[in-house]
């Protein structure tokens, strides 16, 4: 009876320090950072670059680099999301189109991210993007 109880006891223990320990999962994040486009009139399209990387546009000009269809930007009016995979850039080329296709302005910005907090990682966050007109 003495045996059983002890072992009942450890394994009791067991399960409880086991417990204690942080459990992160294998999977991963997408950082994004929202681009406010309102102070430029007539854009329909946005294509952004990492590097030699660029996301692709709305038109079916495909993307470019290694891990480019990770790569995308997502419209919510004069909203964009770039959703950018696991990676923090420090800098991305924005590029925003018209309707037919003409380049109504590119420009480069620095990113100011703030990385996750926790021991298990996670996306980071950045303050929105803002062109000028």
């Amino acid at each position: 009876m003495r045996r059983t109880a002890a072992v009942i006891m450890a394994l009791t223990l067991m399960i409880g320090l086991a417990g204690c320990e942080t459990y992160c999962p294998a999977i991963g994040w997408s950082n994004s950072v929202r681009v406010d486009t309102s102070a430029i009139d007539g854009v329909t399209d946005l294509q952004f670059c990492i590097d030699e990387e660029c996301s692709p546009r709305a038109d079916g000009t495909q993307p470019t680099g290694s891990v480019a269809t990770m790569l995308r930007a997502d419209q919510d009016g004069d909203d964009w999301t770039l959703n950018l995979d696991m990676t923090a850039p420090e800098s991305v080329v924005i590029r925003v189109f018209a309707a037919d296709g003409t380049l109504l302005g590119e420009s480069e910005h620095t990113i100011e991210w703030t990385p996750p907090t926790g021991q298990c990682g996670g996306a980071s966050t950045a303050p929105p993007v803002v062109l000028a007109g």
